[in-house]
Parts: structure tokens; sequence; C-alpha cells
């Protein structure tokens, strides 16, 4: 026989019986794929950054693309083979976030690059690129601006001509550190410097501090930096001789440890195990983090998984993306904005702490500041309640589904409960039909 367990005139799932514990178990597996229908619905945005007030900045070579909305089930333009204007060449440079150490301040964050003129020369410079956002009625939601390097600042002190090869940056903007690594013979040197904002001039001025050498633990690592977490971050590859192969990892030191790691060879906390990562795909060729938002590519065409851009979040429980790509960038970054620094990209100097949304939701409670915010600065918490409402009206739905079934069940099993097997016949004895049911009930009723 067959039992549909829904009265309709298309049933959703039929499921044929062999035993009364069929049906119910027929109406479990559809009660699951109903109840899940809603979790498996496209990935958005707003899943992955908590919101939709937020920009997403890519540097890629010598531009700068900035995006603020991303459809639902396509990637950010950065992660894509989107075609990019057709710029010179430039210098190999680092790029980072430079972001006001006032936390008052309404200077719009912007970029900062730090170069050479050339592999010949020791003197370093950097450079400040303004950050815009794109027009309502822009294709892609995205704006393409060039990096610039026509308008350049040496560094000062006698360090800053002797630099072989350039390696990385990080930069403090709670104290206005700039570290810049170059490496040597496999020497890690740290030049630090203050990078000051003399009368709110939009162009910053350096202090030369001091230089050091650094642990060799830290040779060859990629840096990253996080005003909204207030960490560095670095993406280094390691051999496990446990295992015997290598694997890929992301650390983060708290802004104020940075020295004594960096001296010690302290490693940091580790944050991301990309060896167990759910893709299958175990390393990574870089990989950055900003906002609690994780940027990593891979290029394992000889393992058979392809190139692919990943973008995920390490410190909320939600889908990442993973966009294939076919052109390298040689020079690549990619930065998210929300909160006050949004609000001063897009008002400028007129942005007003009081009017604005200062919740930075991607990072959930792990944001340094979430505790002067309040309670509603947990951004993920509406993620939970819809987390929490799908569950529970999974169970409701089963529950009446298995009602549903069970009484079905029970009808089919009254056939014939009428005397003599004919419904014009007198009714069974209410002591006579308990007696039948029991005789041909299962065991997994009860």
């Amino acid at each position: 026989m067959r039992v549909r367990c829904f009265s309709s005139e298309r049933p959703i799932m039929a499921i044929k019986l062999g035993d009364s514990r069929g049906g119910a178990r027929g109406c479990l597996i559809l009660a699951l794929v109903v109840a899940l229908l809603p979790v498996a619905a496209g990935l958005t945005s707003a899943t992955l950054f908590g919101t939709d007030d937020y920009a997403l900045v890519g540097v890629a070579d010598c531009s700068v693309t900035v995006q603020t909305k991303v459809e639902d089930n396509v990637c950010a333009y950065h992660l894509s083979d989107q075609p990019r204007t057709n710029l010179p060449p430039c210098p190999q440079h680092f790029t980072t976030l430079l972001v006001a150490s006032d936390n008052q301040s309404t200077i719009p964050p912007r970029l900062l690059s730090v170069f050479k003129v050339n592999q010949y020369s020791g003197s370093i410079m950097y450079s400040v690129t303004p950050l815009e956002l794109p027009s309502a009625n822009s294709k892609h939601h995205t704006v393409s601006i060039p990096l610039v390097f026509n308008k350049f600042t040496f560094f000062l002190g006698a360090h800053a001509r002797s630099v072989n090869k350039l390696t990385g940056i990080a930069y403090d903007n709670t104290g206005g550190n700039l570290y810049i690594f170059h490496e040597l013979d496999s020497h890690v040197y740290v030049d630090v410097y203050m990078l000051h904002n003399k009368n709110n001039s939009p162009e910053p001025t350096n202090i030369p501090l001091y230089q050091f050498e650094a642990d060799r633990y830290f040779c060859g690592v990629q840096w990253s930096s996080d005003p909204y977490t207030q960490r560095f971050y670095y993406h280094k590859l390691d051999f496990d001789k446990e295992n015997g192969r290598t694997v890929s990892r992301v650390f983060s030191i708290p802004f104020n440890a940075f020295g004594r790691h960096l001296t010690d060879g302290t490693p940091g906390q580790l944050e991301k195990d990309f060896t167990f990562d759910s893709t299958g795909v175990f390393l990574r060729k870089q990989a950055q983090v900003t906002n609690g938002i994780i940027y990593s590519t891979s290029d394992d065409v000889h393992l058979g998984t392809g190139r692919h851009r990943y973008l995920g979040s390490h410190v909320r429980t939600v889908p990442g993306w993973r966009c294939p790509y076919t052109k390298d960038h040689k020079q690549d970054a990619f930065f998210v904005l929300t909160g006050w620094e949004l609000c001063k990209l897009r008002d400028g100097y007129y942005a007003n702490r009081t009017t604005c949304n200062l919740l930075n939701p991607t990072l959930g409670d792990a944001s340094p500041h979430a505790d002067e915010l309040g309670p509603a600065s947990n951004g993920s918490g509406f993620l939970w309640a819809i987390t929490i409402a799908v569950i529970v009206n999974a169970v409701i739905l089963l529950v009446i589904l298995c009602v549903v079934c069970r009484r079905k069940e029970m009808d089919i099993q009254d056939k014939g409960y009428y005397a003599g097997g004919h419904s014009a016949r007198a009714l069974l004895t209410p002591e006579e039909v308990f007696q039948q049911r029991r005789t041909t009930s299962s065991a997994t009723d009860f």
C-alpha cells in the first residue's frame, strides 16, 4: 500500500509501507527535508557579513575596487575574473588600511602603500590613496580607482636607504606605528616608524623610531593588520613532521604584544588551520584577515582542485565563498569596511558618531569595543534568532506530520473492523476493537 503524508491533489512525497513503522519513517524523512529547505537557500552577502551595510575594498596590482553590494550567489568583484581598467605598470608594493588613531577623528579610511622605486634601490617610500564609494547607478555597485604612486614620501632615517628585500608591512592604528619588514640572508629586520597626521593633514608624516632583528620563525610570513580586532595576522607555511606534509595556518598577535612576539619568536594564537578545511584544499597561497573576515587564495591545479579565491568568517559560524579564477594578481589585498569607518567613507568629514551605525556585525562578540556598544553590539544575534525560529518550526512541523501519518495508519488498520467486514453491518464493540488493534500493532507504536 502507499500512504501520502499530505492530503492534497498532488502529494509531496509518497512512500511505500511494509508495516506501520514505514509510515513513521517516511514522514520523518519528509519532515527533515522540508525543515531544511530554508537553510539550503543561496548564500547572501548579508549572511557572510552579518549586514547589508558594508564596503569591500580590493587591491589588484595597480588598481583598487570598492563594492557596496554583492548579488545573491554571485562572487564579489575582486574575487572574480572581472575586467579591470588597463593601467601602466606599477612598482611592487604592500598595501594596508590607513585608519585614524583617534576614534573621534572624521578622517576617512585610506590605503597606505609602501614600495621601492626599483629592485636595485635601497630607499623605501610610501603613498596614500583616497577611497570613494560607487555611485547609485554604477555597474556591479563597484568603482575602480588607480593606486597613487606619482605622489609619494620618502621614509626618514638612515635605515630607510638600505632596504634589500621588502617583504611586508603591518600598521597599528591605535598607536600610529608602522612596522616595515625586510630580509637579508634569511635574517628578518623590522623598521618601526610613527605616522602622524599633523593638524589633521590627509598626508601623514613619518618619524623613525627604531630598528631590530626579528626571530627567524617569522621569515617568509605574510602580514595583515586588522584595526577592527586590533590584532596583526600572519599566514605561515610549515612542515608538519608528524604527518609529513606542508600545512597552511593563520595566527594572530595583539597590537600591544607585537614586539615581544617578534623578538622572542613566540607563535601567535592559531586562528585558522587550512589542513582541516572542508574544501579539501589544504594549502593557501596567501591569506589575510580584516574585520574578522579571512581572504585567501589557492593555486592547486596539480591536485585537480583548480584555482580559487576564498572569503569566510573566522569568528562566526556562517558559510563562506569560493570563487574560481584564472588571472593572478601580483599584488593582492582585500579589506571589509563596516561601522564608523564606513560612515566616514560615506559622509567624509561630516560623519557623525551619534547618527552612524557603529556596530561591526562581522565580528559578533569578538569586537574589542563590544562592551562600549552595549548588548546590541552582537551583530550575529539576528542570525541566531532566525536559526532558532527555523529549528522550532521544523520541530512543530515534524510533530504535525507524524500525527497525520499516525492517524492515516490507524485509519488503514481500522479497515475491516466492522462486523462481517461490511460497513453496513453492526460495529464491533470497543473491547473487540481494542483486542484487534493490540494484536496488529508494532512494539514501536508505544
